[in-house]
């Protein structure tokens, strides 16, 4: 009779514990290694973006508004207006979101009624209509952030960017000094972390320790992805000719170098090319450096002087576009003053993308 009693007294406690989140999707190289102007997350046949602290989902033809990245006592708010009986908050989307496990997942500014302000880890549904705080943080994150084999690996903003590695419960499981990071990325594995501003370049290893590789004079990494890695220099300091390298990881020898052209995006098929000055043209190029297309958005985009919204026309040269942000299946995603646009890669036609 007492071992039944025992067991019967063990019963609630054991209901009453909660076991540790897992996410269980993978976040691909593709999705992380990739220069992130603009928050962009895909799902399935689409993908999620913010545009104007409004985020949408983007699938074929079809934009549908989520939320206004605005929460009262976790609930989905209608702008920036209305009352909470605990806190409000808002999401930091610029810093990255992913989706995974059918799940958004972010970090939040919170607030609460006693006037008190910190930073959160967050889970939000995918119809953006509740958020769940998953846990506080105790330091000023920075940049973006990574979940990586169910940790969480973040920046504080600090002159020595301190890297935290937190469980999906916030427990602090480690933390870094000295990295000098001010993004991440990741790789068969591995977290690299860059320095935009020295051009330092490092990776954790697989006791999350730092191992700096070797890096060019003057060369800045841009992207890490299959095993390669896009970085540009200029020329002689006069930062009137631009390099961009492609090249493997294992060995510093260039395989191609573009002029004037900045690599923003390649995977295991293609290289990607934007301009900085001048027209805006899009290049896609094989792994040979063979000029494959050529997509010049303000051909295919053209807005009409709208007297209504004021709306102007697009410059003549083209000029108001951004670099490449995301390639999506078959689709190069940028923006410009009006907002996010896709450029199909296969018909070359470029249309925006939020309504």
């Amino acid at each position: 009779m007492k071992k039944v009693l025992t067991v019967l007294m063990l019963v609630p406690l054991l209901i009453g514990c909660s076991t540790e989140l897992e996410i269980h999707d993978s976040i691909s190289e593709e999705d992380q290694a990739v220069y992130h102007p603009l928050p962009i997350a895909k799902y399935k046949d689409g993908y999620y973006i913010q545009d104007n602290n409004t985020l949408y989902y983007v699938e074929e033809n079809k934009s549908t508004l989520i939320n206004y990245c605005y929460f009262r006592d976790d609930q989905f708010s209608e702008g920036n207006h209305g009352t909470y009986k605990r806190y409000d908050s808002y999401i930091i989307a610029e810093r990255g979101f992913y989706v995974l496990d059918d799940a958004i997942y972010t970090l939040a500014s919170y607030m609460n009624v006693e006037g008190e302000t910190w930073d959160s880890f967050v889970q939000m549904s995918l119809d953006g209509k509740e958020l769940k705080e998953l846990f506080k943080l105790d330091f000023q994150p920075y940049n973006n952030f990574i979940i990586h084999n169910n940790k969480v690996y973040m920046i504080e903003d600090t002159s020595h960017m301190t890297i935290h590695i937190l469980s999906l419960s916030g427990k602090e499981l480690k933390t870094i000094k000295d990295t000098y990071a001010d993004s991440f990325f990741i790789s068969e594995n591995k977290i690299y972390l860059r320095n935009a501003e020295f051009g330092h370049f490092s990776y954790l290893d697989e006791n999350d320790e730092i191992i700096n590789l070797p890096v060019k004079d003057n060369e800045y990494i841009e992207m890490i992805n299959n095993d390669h890695v896009s970085s540009i220099s200029y020329e002689d300091n006069t930062f009137n000719t631009l390099f961009s390298h492609y090249r493997s990881l294992t060995d510093a020898k260039d395989i191609h170098i573009f002029t004037n052209e900045l690599v923003t995006y390649f995977d295991d098929q293609y290289i990607y090319t934007s301009q900085l000055s001048g027209m805006q043209k899009y290049r896609i190029y094989d792994l040979d450096a063979n000029l494959i297309k050529e997509i010049i958005p303000s051909q295919s985009i053209q807005i009409e002087e709208n007297e209504e919204n004021n709306i102007p026309s697009i410059n003549g040269d083209g000029t108001d576009f951004s670099v490449i942000c995301r390639v999506i299946d078959n689709k190069i995603i940028a923006y410009n003053y009006t907002g996010p646009i896709e450029c199909n890669t296969d018909t070359g036609q470029c249309k925006y993308t939020v309504q």
